[in-house]
């Protein structure tokens, strides 16, 4: 379907138009997250959508806040697909409204890779590859439905080779981390089970141990010399009070 929008387009727009077409199909963040984690995200980010758009809506940036959030995305661009960043930069020139929309779902992307990187790091470097590709490719489509040039085909045919490799290499670490998660998981069940077996094993023999060691825990555990100690212990200055209370009490008493 966009492939159609995009060619019926092609036939009927200027250079700049072009240039804002062919950035908007590399900005698309179309970018497939392994193991549901894209659908999650989505989630999540429904579940969190006032911070999700404080950064994303820059209606809401003061000047200064919307030069950064841009240089974030270009130099973001640069780094991970140059030639997309020169596109943008010259899209700025001639379209700022599609220039915009650009750096948006540029930031969008940028967002999703980093709770991908916050929530399972390991996962951040194939992610990352996983958007390059595709953002390659569809950059790719696009020239070749303007040029049409066999050597823009064959550069598409080696981009998919490359995006399939990454797939493939992508399940396999999968399966790595899901193999070694197993193993763990086996090794506790033995451990629970084992300990589920002792313990249920001769329960009244464990009764009667665990009472002995509770009530002996329990017991004051004098010296000989601590009884006597006590027994000789001088009395308290409260109850020397209460005595000598007594005695006053006898001495002022009336004789009979």
């Amino acid at each position: 379907m966009l492939n159609s929008i995009l060619l019926l387009t092609f036939k009927s727009i200027n250079r700049s138009r072009l240039t804002a077409w062919l950035c908007l199909a590399a900005c698309l963040t179309w970018v497939t997250f392994s193991d549901g984690l894209f659908a999650q995200e989505i989630k999540e980010n429904a579940a969190d959508k006032s911070k999700t758009s404080m950064v994303i809506d820059t209606d809401n940036f003061t000047p200064a806040e919307k030069l950064a959030q841009e240089a974030v995305a270009l130099e973001f661009a640069e780094a991970h697909h140059p030639e997309l960043a020169k596109l943008l930069k010259n899209l700025k020139k001639h379209d700022p409204n599609q220039y915009n929309k650009g750096i948006s779902e540029l930031r969008k992307t940028i967002l999703r890779l980093d709770k991908v990187r916050e929530k399972i790091p390991e996962k951040y470097d194939r992610e990352l590859q996983s958007w390059r590709v595709n953002s390659e490719i569809r950059l790719q489509v696009a020239r070749i439905l303007l040029t049409d040039k066999q050597e823009d085909h064959d550069k598409l045919t080696a981009m998919l080779m490359e995006k399939r490799q990454l797939e493939i290499n992508h399940l396999q670490s999968e399966l790595e981390r899901l193999t070694s998660e197993t193993k763990k998981l086996e090794d506790r069940k033995t451990r629970v089970k084992n300990d589920l077996s002792a313990k249920s094993t001769d329960i009244p023999s464990w009764v009667k141990l665990e009472k002995e060691r509770l009530l002996k825990s329990g017991k004051p555990n004098f010296k000989a010399g601590d009884k006597n100690s006590l027994k000789n212990k001088p009395a308290s200055k409260s109850n020397a009070d209460n005595s000598n209370s007594e005695k006053s009490g006898k001495e002022l008493s009336p004789k009979s």
